[in-house]
Order: structure tokens, then C-alpha cells, then sequence
């Protein structure tokens, strides 16, 4: 079974955001980076790639989503996990 994409979300201050939560990615390609949002309130931009790689990150698009697994609120730091059933959808292979 494929693991899950892992990414590490700088936040922009310190949210009310909780485990468990949707985390929308929207790519600004004047910026080129990817902005997080939770229920269309923008905090945050993707920082790093955890477990992962470039490409994978660039065949999501420039909108997907995720769920926060790690909120660190007074570090302005999160990691958001999505998962390898929805990455399958997008033709994604597991490597060998």
C-alpha cells in the first residue's frame, strides 16, 4: 500500500485550527506557491514537502485537499496528510 503525502503548512499566526480538519490547497501562480486554507479562510502556506516528492506535489494540480494531523498553533506550524486513495484517482503508481 502506498503512504500518504505529507506536508508541513507555515501559518500565517496563530489559528483555531483542529486536528482532524480539511485543509485546502490553491496554487497562486504569480506567488508559485501553494496557499492553505481552512472552511475558505486562507492562514498558511505550504512549507515542505514531508514524504513526498516534487513531482507527485506537481500532479495534484493547483487545487486539492488534505487533513490536518499535527497542529502546533503556538509554532504556527501544522502538517496536513493526503491520502494515497486520492492521489489513485489521479494516476498515481506506487513505486518499485
Amino acid at each position: 500500500m502506498s503512504k500518504a503525502m505529507k506536508l508541513q503548512v507555515l501559518m500565517a499566526g496563530s489559528y483555531d485550527i483542529s486536528e482532524g480538519k480539511k485543509i485546502d490547497f490553491q496554487f497562486d501562480e504569480q506567488k508559485e506557491i501553494y496557499i492553505a486554507s481552512c472552511e475558505k479562510a486562507a492562514f498558511g502556506i505550504l512549507k515542505t514537502l514531508i514524504c513526498g516528492t516534487k513531482e507527485q506535489l506537481t500532479q495534484m494540480g493547483n487545487s486539492f485537499s488534505g487533513t490536518a494531523v499535527k497542529v502546533m498553533p503556538e509554532a504556527h506550524y501544522m502538517v496536513v496528510k493526503v491520502p494515497a486513495k486520492r492521489r489513485r484517482k489521479m494516476g498515481w503508481t506506487k513505486k518499485k
